[in-house]
C-alpha cells in the first residue's frame, strides 16, 4: 500500500465511507473509472481531496450513493458536475456557519 492509498483510506474510514462509497467517490471524480480499476498515485491523491470535500459537505456514506443517483437520473454525462456543485455548495454553507 502506498502512502496515498493509506491516506486516503484513512480518509474513508474516519469518514465512515465503506469500500462502495469510495467507488462511487471515484465514478463521481473520474469519468472513465471503472469499479475495480487500479488508480494512480495522482488519482489517489485526488480522490483523497475529493473526499475531504465530501466530509466538509458533511455528506454521510448512504447520502452519497442517493445524491449520485439523483444526479445521474436528472442529468446526461453532466451529472458528475451537478455533483460536486452540489457538494462544494454544502461544504461551502457548512464552513460559513
Amino acid at each position: 500500500m502506498t502512502d496515498a492509498d493509506a491516506r486516503l483510506a484513512a480518509l474513508c474510514a474516519a469518514a465512515g465511507y465503506p469500500a462502495k462509497v469510495r467507488e462511487l467517490i471515484a465514478h463521481a471524480t473520474f469519468p472513465g473509472h471503472q469499479v475495480g480499476q487500479a488508480l494512480s498515485e495522482s488519482e489517489l491523491t485526488q480522490l483523497a481531496e475529493a473526499v475531504k470535500v465530501l466530509v466538509e459537505a458533511g455528506r454521510g456514506a448512504e447520502e452519497i450513493a442517493v445524491v449520485v443517483a439523483e444526479c445521474r437520473a436528472r442529468q446526461d454525462e453532466s451529472w458528475r458536475d451537478e455533483f460536486w456543485r452540489r457538494a462544494f455548495r454544502a461544504a461551502t454553507m457548512r464552513a460559513a456557519h
